[in-house]
């Protein structure tokens, strides 16, 4: 295929607390892109699929680059996970998006 087949997104993180591990998912939750980022800056996404992802970030709070469930005997929460407004991706089109943290 192309490159104009494809888009890209560019995330600008305000109020991040790092590390953090941003998903691109479909509706259903499948994780089709996935970057983690340990220091501030714009996040790159290249080379999407045409559609509707949605965002969701993970707070990786012991930071090994992956989402912990906790442990229950252990006494461990999960990691915590915030949610953002979907965002629609074209063909040979570039968004930039601002994701603010509380």
């Amino acid at each position: 295929r192309k490159a104009s087949d494809f888009g890209y997104v560019r995330f600008s993180l305000i109020n991040a607390t790092y590390p953090i591990i941003i998903q691109l998912t479909t509706a259903s939750g499948e994780v089709k892109e996935e970057q983690a980022i340990s220091e501030e800056g714009d996040v790159d996404f290249l080379n999407l699929a045409p559609g509707i992802y949605s965002i969701r970030i993970i707070h990786d709070t012991n930071g090994n680059k992956a989402y912990d469930t906790g442990n229950y005997l252990k006494q461990i929460q999960p990691e915590s996970v915030s949610h953002f407004q979907d965002i629609e991706i074209r063909a040979d089109w570039g968004i930039q998006e601002t994701l603010q943290f509380n």
